[in-house]
């Protein structure tokens, strides 16, 4: 008998890292891999039935380990990020702590995970095969809690009528990678170590290969699903991406990550939009269904911000997505399908072609591939409450770069920082705040900050040159009431520049 199985995670959550990733990177496995169920079973068998005979077992494993198929439920990538006191932590101005990350696939818990292999069973085999199944208590990590069932001759018109989002087969074409065993299989081959494998310079274990697989409707390489998230929010504003890389991008090249970002988001909407672009993604309307003269939107920055946030070390581990007019569906499916974030020039498929000049014209210094997920979703008191307020006092968590040209008395102004002058700025301010429906200001002042500090955030664009780098200061700005955020002001303030803080009236 061919063998089929059902696999549900009662805590909504799938918690599984491939082989040859490291568990800050952010990557899921998803499915779970031939390799994974095979030694899944290994571990159930030795702990929970050493009962069944090594043979019985062995014809169970030699079925699972083949490359089977998969009908997915609807799942979305998501994340959370912890900080973990290190042994120097208790010393006295001494901060040792140690990010990591978990990342999950989100499932809901009624939802099954069918999986499907072509190979015959025996009687005796088949009996084994529920035996280890219904024993199987997590798959993954330990607190990735599972339920499975070998699906019997009469649960199977039920289960075929029942919807299924996606299917994950086996296809040589196919861009997905899933661990597999070689086969026959042999024991001492499957429960290698991966300490063992690592110091014998394997990526890999050795009795392994990995299998391509195709998953449709059409997804990218991490797995995410195609159609939007349901959501409970009416048009949701705000959607954080969480970060992560080896290493991760530097806070000081915010610009570069969030234009990278946003090339992604267009990206993936144009494949579901004829290669259209999204108005709330650009910030204008798209050329192919308006006139030339009408590309452009005047909605007082209602459209896109990618607001980069840096943890304790400086580097970025979360992306704010931010759009005051919400997002509709396709946006939404944009930012829950994007993950690999490639510096300008590189990427899958991407050919060797480009001239020496071109190629340095585009590179980023310090910028490596990382990868996002999309974490929350919602209104911005509801997800990102530290960026909102309200508050009277709003500082500068990213250099500000004014508007405009200064005038003759902004010129000779002596009162400066990283070259901006402070009659300029506080000229500019209250028309930047006006613009976005708020009131001028109470004052604006300087921080007490190293101008170098400005100086050494990426402040030109991609393909720009440094000479093409606008002045740049930090400052603090006080309202006569409270305000509510996210606030976001000056040039290239939609691509994380010009950010401000709520600090509390006693700020």
């Amino acid at each position: 008998m061919s063998l089929r199985v059902s696999i549900s995670f009662p805590l909504g959550r799938y918690h599984a890292t491939p082989w040859d990733r490291h568990v800050n990177e952010g990557a899921i496995e998803w499915p779970p891999s031939p390799w994974r169920l095979v030694r899944a079973l290994v571990a159930v068998w030795h702990d929970r039935c050493p009962e069944l005979s090594e043979e019985a077992v062995l014809e169970v494993l030699n079925v699972v380990g083949d490359h089977p198929t998969y009908a997915l439920p609807r799942s979305l990538a998501a994340g959370t990020r912890h900080y973990y006191p290190g042994s120097a932590q208790q010393l006295p101005k001494n901060h040792d702590t140690a990010k990591v990350l978990d990342t999950f696939r989100a499932v809901d818990p009624a939802a099954v995970l069918e999986v499907r292999w072509s190979g015959e069973l025996s009687e005796s085999g088949l009996k084994a095969a529920t035996t280890l199944f219904e024993r199987l208590g997590y798959l993954g990590r330990a607190d990735s809690i599972c339920e499975a069932s070998v699906i019997s001759d009469s649960d199977r018109a039920e289960l075929v009528a029942s919807e299924e989002t996606l299917s994950a087969f086996p296809d040589q074409s196919g861009d997905h990678r899933l661990l597999a065993p070689e086969l026959p299989i042999h024991l001492a081959s499957i429960t290698v170590q991966t300490d063992a494998m690592r110091a014998a310079g394997y990526a890999q274990p050795q009795a392994s290969v990995l299998a391509r697989y195709r998953i449709e409707p059409e997804e990218d390489i991490g797995g995410r699903i195609a159609q939007p998230p349901i959501s409970t929010v009416d048009r949701p504003q705000v959607a954080v991406l969480s970060v992560a890389g080896r290493p991760a991008p530097s806070h000081e090249l915010a610009l570069v990550v969030a234009e990278r970002v946003r090339s992604a988001l267009q990206s993936h909407f144009g494949r579901r939009k004829q290669h259209a672009a999204s108005p709330t993604f650009a910030g204008h309307l798209a050329k192919v269904e308006h006139p030339k003269h009408d590309d452009h939107r005047s909605d007082d920055h209602q459209h896109l911000h990618l607001l980069a946030l840096p943890g304790p070390d400086r580097r970025i581990d979360r992306i704010v997505a931010w759009a005051p007019e919400g997002f509709g569906p396709e946006e939404v499916a944009a930012l829950a399908s994007i993950s690999d974030i490639y510096p300008p020039g590189r990427g899958p498929g991407t050919r060797g072609d480009r001239s020496t000049a071109e190629r340095e014209r585009q590179a980023v210094r310090g910028l490596s591939q990382f990868r996002v997920a999309l974490a929350a979703l919602g209104k911005p008191h509801e997800v990102v409450p530290d960026l909102v307020g309200p508050s009277r006092v709003w500082r500068s968590a990213t250099p500000m770069i004014p508007t405009g040209r200064p005038n003759r008395q902004d010129l000779a102004d002596t009162e400066r920082l990283g070259g901006v002058s402070l009659r300029f700025a506080r000229r500019r301010m209250s028309r930047e705040l006006h613009y976005r429906g708020l009131p001028a200001p109470a004052s604006v002042e300087f921080l007490n900050r190293p101008p170098t500090a400005a100086q050494r955030y990426r402040r030109h664009r991609i393909g720009r040159t440094l000479k093409d780098a606008k002045s740049a200061t930090w400052l603090e700005i006080v309202f006569e009431a409270p305000q509510q955020g996210p606030l976001a002001l000056g040039a290239l303030s939609h691509l994380g520049m010009g950010l401000f803080l709520p600090v509390g009236e006693a700020g």
